[in-house]
């Protein structure tokens, strides 16, 4: 089990109120600060079974859930490849599945599109085949592929 030094709970509230203010986001960094000091500091244990979680526990625990790799790209993502991630996400969830067609998601970001942005042109298929590809390319999907070519009606899946 982990205590919570007191500086190490300021940074926790300091860091999270820079990026968002969301108490959840507290909450995981200070489970995940709680899990990198008990893989850490194992073989450190006061007498009473505990271990101090620390500055250094929630620093790594920050670096871990707003440095990653994975957020960095999310956050460079240009307007298209965001609808299509939309897309995806909430075919995944109406149909509650781990991956979806392809003309499923492509149907759902020319819902996005009409709907929410008042676009009135539909996202032609080349384009949203090319943003699939790089979305792929960065890790963030993966999809379904025969003989190095993107095969209509193959899952797609996060």
């Amino acid at each position: 089990m982990g205590v919570f030094d007191k500086s190490a709970l300021d940074l926790v509230s300091k860091k999270v109120s820079m990026y968002s203010g969301d108490i959840r986001r507290s909450l995981q960094i200070t489970k995940r600060a709680v899990e990198i000091c008990r893989d850490k500091d194992l073989l450190r244990e006061d007498k009473s079974g505990r271990t101090k979680v620390n500055y250094t526990h929630v620093l790594d625990a920050f670096e871990e859930m707003f440095n990653s790799k994975t957020v960095k790209v999310l956050g460079s993502l240009k307007k298209a490849e965001v609808i299509v991630m939309l897309a995806l996400w909430h075919e995944l969830q109406i149909q509650q599945t781990e991956r979806v067609l392809l003309d499923t998601v492509q149907d759902r970001c020319n819902v996005i599109l009409k709907q929410y942005l008042a676009w009135q042109t539909k996202m032609q298929t080349a384009s949203f085949l090319s943003i699939v590809k790089r979305l792929q390319a960065f890790g963030i999907v993966s999809l379904q592929i025969e003989h190095h070519k993107i095969v209509d009606n193959q899952h797609l899946q996060i």
